[in-house]
């Protein structure tokens, strides 16, 4: 599913940063950090990617 598991789990980690502190434009976040050159993400999927987050990020 992914390219870079690492990088993944990364990504991930630092999504749950904003998305706990409650930054401004966490879904363009969430597009500039899990978007490739071989894959731009959509902000539907970016909004899906902070809503298959937000459970984890709270015990993150």
């Amino acid at each position: 599913m992914v390219a870079d598991k690492e990088k993944a789990v990364d990504n991930s980690r630092n999504q749950c940063s904003a998305i706990n502190g409650k930054a401004d434009k966490v879904d363009w976040s969430a597009q500039q950090r899990f978007g490739t050159s071989s894959h731009e993400v959509s902000t539907a999927e970016a909004k899906q990617i902070n809503t298959a987050l937000a459970t984890f990020c709270k015990t993150a």
